[in-house]
């Protein structure tokens, strides 16, 4: 079988592995656990009626003669054991159909307390639970394998089943010490140890329960100690009676754990993690802990629900992405994190029958149908989309209480490319050249011989469309007499800026950054490549005359002019001094190269950007864009660089079309001299 790209094996039926014999197994045969004649389907058996009773004077004629075990509860938690270390064969269904589900699973269904309304408080077979622990007992018996990701819904066990993950190991090996994590240290005290940890130990059968620490009393707040209570002056005589491990919670910071072995780890709510902690640099701390001589000792489970991610999308992106079990590193046999990923869908995870099954296509299409009712209204939309995702990509969508765009579009769009960037986008730098000398472009004048080439370069400062015919090899510019430069292809090109003129530290809440896009003009010979942004810079050098360099390299590079606003002094000054003044675009009758930066301004670039995401937003791969223009609000325009500098490239684009709004069909040419002239 096959789950997730991980390949499971599972035993004959009736046979459960031997846990103390590796290769061997033990046969248990198939139990039929509702004892409804032709109907199967899992019932929690529980402790037998008698046996507190008979545990109770077993107790009794312990404490005269402490070799004393009564023979029938003897074999009763032999079995228990064997179950748990092995795993369990019940039928189900009313075709009798023989399911085999893993120890911890078993463990959970029959003893791990979470608290719900059902079931005295004890979880539902679930079908889509059965492979999580199919794959979850792949993880730990992997040796290569750190644990895995777990994304899901609200309401699916998503911290229950981290908590047997935990308290499986921690009760039953020695010195297994456990370490948690949540989002803020509140949720990891709260949610994850008392909700969690706690109340499901308290609720042990006592074969079962190792000895504990019971100094701070039966619900410790801050961690569960599996060892000795000190006593002052007396030699511990009965140390060995105590398993060793530790179980506590910690603030989330990335150094919390640094230094510490652990068995277990849990990271709850990892996608919603503060925005100050970086869940790769915390992770990194983690990953040495669960190491022993550079071998694989623990194990972790990260968790997060779909409807709480927020903050850090794209590093939480890469995270999932660097997790991928199907892209192992042909020598490490590991993904880049060491984890594996789990996604379970809300198309499985809704409508269970008594038989822990659900049916996948029609809760799909009642999901969609769900989505329709709010069609109108994009907050809604995408936040149900988000709860309710059918797919990790619509997990991690971005849902914004307002926006001055259409959200269901750009996260649609949204969906199709963020997950596959290195396919659509390749990163870069531009320089300047002669007879293959580069230059230091901030005291070169161009002259005739200069060109601009494309350099290739993971992390460089420029993003560009792969798969666009980009002027690679070509000089798109001209000098002309006296040093003036001039485009060659603003009829194919145009280009937007959104500067920064000082160079000082400003505040951290927003600090400004360069911005500016190159864009395709409509291509009546070929319309699938026209009408898109094909190359894109965000960034904030050390000085703003770096950020002009680098202007100045694409606009050569692409031989178009670029379209400013007039109040940047500095960039506009830089032009003319290196007499680059025929590359920005000039309104005419001004004495000046661009347009005014007022609400004036701000309303056209909201209106032709509503158009241009009506019309084209299939056509943009820079997901930079797309999540700016969901955050996007034209009254606090300081904040959205990247909306920006796309709104003056449509701006500057004089054959744009648009309409009055984006449910009417393009009315009137848009033009800057209409705006400003």
């Amino acid at each position: 079988m096959t789950i997730q790209g991980v390949k499971v094996h599972l035993p004959p039926v009736g046979y459960i592995p031997d846990a103390f014999n590796p290769g061997k197994l033990i046969y248990i045969g198939v139990q039929d656990m509702s004892n409804e004649e032709g109907d199967y389907y899992w019932v929690r058996q529980g402790l037998p009626d008698d046996y507190l009773a008979k545990r109770n004077e077993e107790r009794k004629k312990q404490s005269r003669n402490p070799l004393y075990i009564d023979n029938d509860l003897e074999v009763y938690r032999q079995r228990m054991w064997l179950y748990r270390l092995g795993g369990f064969w019940f039928y189900n269904t009313k075709r009798q159909k023989p399911i085999y589900i893993t120890g911890m699973h078993w463990l959970y269904l029959e003893w791990m307390y979470i608290g719900c309304e059902r079931n005295n408080g004890y979880p539902d077979f679930r079908d889509a639970d059965k492979k999580f622990f199919y794959f979850l007992e792949y993880c730990i018996q992997n040796p290569n394998c750190f644990g895995l990701v777990y994304v899901t819904k609200r309401r699916q066990g998503k911290s229950a089943k981290s908590v047997v993950f935990a308290l499986d190991a921690f009760t039953r090996q020695k010195f297994a010490n456990i370490g948690i994590q949540s989002k803020t240290a509140q949720d990891a005290k709260e949610v994850v140890f008392r909700d969690g940890i706690i109340r499901a130990f308290q609720k042990l059968p006592d074969f079962f329960m190792p000895k504990y620490d019971t100094t701070a009393g039966i619900s410790p707040t801050s961690e569960l100690k599996l060892l000795r209570p000190s006593k002052r002056g007396r030699q511990d005589l009965e140390a060995d009676d105590y398993l060793g491990g530790i179980c506590d919670w910690r603030a989330g910071s990335e150094i919390s754990y640094d230094g510490t072995k652990l068995r277990r780890y849990i990271g709850d709510e990892i996608f919603k993690t503060s925005k100050e902690i970086d869940i790769y640099e915390r992770w990194r701390v983690v990953k040495f802990c669960l190491l022993v001589d550079g071998k694989v000792y623990g194990k972790a489970m990260m968790t997060s629900t779909v409807e709480e991610i927020e903050g850090a999308t794209e590093n939480y992106i890469k995270f999932w992405n660097d997790s991928d079990q199907e892209a192992l590193h042909p020598d490490t046999k590991q993904t880049k994190t060491g984890l594996y990923r789990y996604y379970l869908s809300a198309d499985e995870s809704r409508n269970f029958d008594k038989y822990g099954m659900c049916n996948i296509e029609a809760n799909r299409k009642q999901i969609l149908s769900e989505r329709s009712m709010y069609a109108d209204d994009p907050v809604e939309y995408n936040s149900l989309v988000r709860k309710e995702s059918l797919s990790i990509e619509e997990a991690f969508r971005v849902v914004t209480n307002s926006s001055t765009f259409d959200t269901i579009k750009l996260n649609n769009q949204l969906d199709n490319i963020a997950w596959q960037e290195d396919f659509y986008i390749e990163e870069g730098n531009l320089v300047l050249k002669n007879d293959s000398k580069e230059f230091d472009i901030s005291n070169e004048i161009i002259t005739p011989d200069n060109y601009v080439e494309w350099v290739p370069k993971k992390g460089g400062k420029y993003k560009r469309v792969k798969n666009f015919p980009h002027p690679d090899g070509q000089k798109l510019f001209r000098v002309e007499a006296g040093g003036y430069v001039s485009p060659l292809s603003k009829h194919l090109y145009t280009s937007g800026n959104d500067p920064f003129d000082h160079s000082g530290v400003q505040s951290k809440r927003h600090q400004s950054k360069g911005a500016f896009y190159i864009y395709a003009k409509y291509d009546p010979m070929n319309p699938e490549k026209g009408d898109m942004f094909v190359m894109q810079y965000i960034g904030r050098p050390k000085t703003a005359e770096e950020f002009y360099d680098d202007y100045m390299l694409a606009l050569l590079f692409y031989g178009c002019q670029g379209l400013v606003e007039n109040s940047r002094i500095g960039l506009i000054q830089y032009f003319k001094r290196n007499k680059l003044q025929n590359m920005l675009v000039w309104v005419p009758g001004r004495k000046e190269p661009g347009i005014p930066g007022h609400a004036k301004t701000n309303g056209a670039i909201a209106q032709v950007t509503e158009q241009y995401i009506s019309a084209h937003c299939e056509k943009v791969y820079f997901q930079e864009l797309i999540k700016d223009w969901i955050q996007f609000d034209v009254d606090n325009t300081q904040k959205f660089d990247p909306s920006m500098a796309a709104g003056y490239t449509l701006l500057s684009n004089k054959d744009f079309y648009i309409g009055k709004s984006t449910r009417e069909k393009p009315k009137q040419l848009l033009s800057i001299n209409d705006i400003f002239g």
